[in-house]
């Protein structure tokens, strides 16, 4: 398994790995929300070119619901650019009856603003068990989320119903900084650059447990490898593996490439190369490709 953005070549001097292309920091556009705007309608175009029957997993999140909208954008705008999709876009959401865990209402507002022929799954405790061997043969490595599992379920359910293609939102928070840990990061931007009066106004709007503010605040300050050691011993993911194994496995090193001009993005381009969205990316390879389906 290769890292990502590098090549493997084989030849007379041996085995050798090199890395074609890495993320570097850059000024942001005059107008950065216009030009994402476009950038993602265009990714999204992009990706609806098919000559087999396509649809989208819609989670109810923030990232997938956005893919779910720009598809219905293109649908009332541009026929011909989303004429693989058909008169409607099919969706496919997995929900729970735990009101803690449902996502339906936001998944169903969305589906009620577009032009959306939506599927709604569920599944028990016993079926899980059932299809876990298929799930941890696929996937073909550990891996520490049931969500893996729910997106089997949407998978094998888009497959019944015909489909070739799956749009999905998997990689909208890693781009867009959208996990708890951004704040800490953040604050740590600021009060490195002297901002005090920003940050304090951060600190008052902070939504996490006021007794998280330390370990938030502290952490982006830290060197990688003590950053790595306690992201272990916060979600006791240590208590996983072997001691021996432990002592025998360091923490991934940072991405080769030029230093990112502050904490936020150097974390998040270790999310984006290393540790977040190649992950996410495996997981649903593994679980569309099981059902002969390409994810997007």
């Amino acid at each position: 398994q290769l890292p990502p953005a590098c090549s493997l070549t084989f030849d007379s001097a041996g085995l050798r790995v090199d890395r074609y292309w890495t993320l570097e920091p850059r000024e942001p556009p005059a107008e950065p929300v216009e030009t994402f705007r476009e950038l993602f309608l265009d990714a999204i175009r992009l990706r609806l070119r098919s000559d087999v029957p396509l649809g989208t997993a819609l989670s109810g999140g923030l990232d997938s619901s956005a893919v779910v909208v720009a598809i219905d954008q293109l649908l009332r705008t541009e026929v011909e650019n989303a004429r693989p999709v058909g008169e409607r876009q099919r969706t496919f959401t997995a929900y729970f009856e735990d009101a803690g865990f449902d996502e339906r209402p936001f998944a169903q507002a969305v589906v009620e603003q577009t032009l959306s022929e939506p599927c709604w799954l569920t599944f028990a405790d016993h079926a899980l068990l059932d299809v876990l061997p298929d799930v941890v043969a696929a996937q073909g490595e550990p891996f520490g989320s049931t969500s893996v599992v729910a997106q089997w379920f949407v998978m094998r359910a888009a497959a019944e119903a015909g489909l070739k293609v799956m749009l999905d939102g998997q990689g909208g928070d890693e781009v867009l900084a959208g996990y708890r840990t951004t704040h800490g990061y953040r604050l740590a931007d600021l009060l490195a650059r002297g901002r005090l009066r920003q940050a304090l106004a951060e600190l008052r709007a902070f939504p996490e447990p006021k007794r998280a503010l330390p370990v938030a605040v502290v952490t982006p300050f830290l060197p990688h490898s003590a950053r790595w050691l306690l992201r272990g011993r916060r979600s006791r993911g240590d208590l996983l593996v072997h001691p021996s194994l432990r002592e025998r496995t360091a923490p991934p090193a940072p991405p080769p490439s030029g230093r990112m001009p502050d904490r936020l993005r150097s974390q998040y381009h270790l999310i984006l190369a290393q540790l977040g969205l190649p992950e996410l990316l495996r997981y649903e390879d593994r679980n569309s490709m099981a059902h002969s389906l390409e994810g997007r």
